[in-house]
């Protein structure tokens, strides 16, 4: 019974609630810091498709017919054109990208 008034003693003192809300609060945001950057966590993983075939076949067959110029690029699978805009003293670069399958930006990222 001596704790509970000691601990009711405690908190009836000025700033109490403040020094131990302030206490818990900086404990859960490094906690929070360190697990988001310090400590290593394995999101999930990624299983290799079992067919590749069809996205080898894609990416091993080499376009006929290829026209690039300074800003663009294009053939009967993808057409590419950058574009320069200048907004805000900054130089921003677009790349309009469009391409006759899904099979091809596989092949861009490096899934097969």
């Amino acid at each position: 019974m001596n704790s509970i008034n000691q601990i009711t003693e405690f908190f009836k003192k000025p700033f109490a609630y403040a020094a131990v809300f302030g206490t818990l609060l900086t404990s859960v945001n490094g906690y929070v810091l360190l697990k988001t950057f310090m400590i290593p966590t394995v999101q999930g993983y990624v299983e290799e498709a079992q067919d590749n075939s069809y996205y080898e076949n894609v990416a091993s067959t080499a376009p006929e017919e290829v026209q690039t110029t300074e800003n663009s690029y294009s053939d009967e699978n993808i057409r590419i054109s950058i574009s320069t805009v200048r907004t805000n003293d900054t130089d921003v670069y677009i790349a309009d990208v469009k391409v006759s399958s899904a099979a091809y930006l596989t092949c861009i990222l490096g899934l097969t």
